[in-house]
């Protein structure tokens, strides 16, 4: 797992999920492609996928899509209401 992913801590974290998430969409993407990542929340999923793919995050709340922007300048963001 990349030790370099920050991330926020919350219920529903998917950081210890990192590998098998992205193993499963290597699988259907056969390793290319763009990523939507609804309800982004962190951003720690889209982050990390940003090794090997275009990501789009979107979350509907300000803070989580606030918390992505300034951490990670490579993504596409949708913001939230």
């Amino acid at each position: 797992m990349d030790t370099s992913v920050k991330t926020v801590h919350y219920l529903g974290s998917k950081v210890r999920m990192l590998s098998p998430i992205k193993r499963y969409i290597d699988e259907l993407t056969h390793g290319n492609g763009r990523i939507c990542d609804l309800f982004c929340g962190s951003g720690v999923v889209s982050e990390y996928l940003l090794q090997q793919y275009d990501v789009l995050a979107v979350d509907i709340q300000k803070c989580t899509v606030k918390h992505v922007c300034r951490d990670c300048q490579k993504i596409l963001i949708i913001k939230g209401l």
